[in-house]
């Protein structure tokens, strides 16, 4: 019996895990969290911009918004598979669960992040759910392509 829901398990430990890093990001200071980034900026700013025509602060911020995207676009990936898997299982899905999941962990987050004076926005939201769509139609576009090569 545990054997039917491993997949549900792993995965939804996968999603678990994956909204614990993302919002033990959000409660960082909004110090720590810019010093943080500007040393990633810093260290990979030569390969990025090796003739330093982007001021650092910019790159930066583009940086900090590129993360948030990745981190909600492998959120997105995992809520796929969960909701997947748990179609599989039970044979039943709502298409807009996953969505709906995603939207409100960008919400929390940004929400998260007006305890500690870094303030929320809207467009953070934005950036965030737009992420984790990508991570959703990826999974979406690889089922369809394995779909597809399963019956050739």
């Amino acid at each position: 019996m545990l054997k039917k829901y491993s997949r549900i398990i792993i995965f939804a430990l996968c999603v678990v895990l994956t909204l614990a890093y993302i919002f033990s990001n959000s409660l960082k200071s909004q110090e720590k969290s810019n010093d943080t980034s500007t040393k990633i900026t810093e260290q990979i700013k030569p390969i990025i911009d090796p003739k330093n025509k982007i001021p650092t602060k910019e790159l930066n911020h583009k940086l900090r918004k590129t993360a948030h995207c990745i981190e909600f676009g492998v959120l997105g990936i995992f809520l796929a598979l969960l909701f997947d898997s748990i179609k599989k299982c039970f044979d039943k899905t709502d298409i807009f669960a996953p969505l709906m999941f995603a939207l409100s962990a960008a919400v929390t987050d940004e929400y998260i992040q007006t305890f500690n004076d870094r303030g929320s926005q809207v467009e953070d939201i934005l950036i965030d759910f737009s992420g984790a769509i990508f991570g959703l139609f990826l999974v979406f576009i690889f089922a369809m392509v394995l779909h597809k090569r399963s019956k050739t």
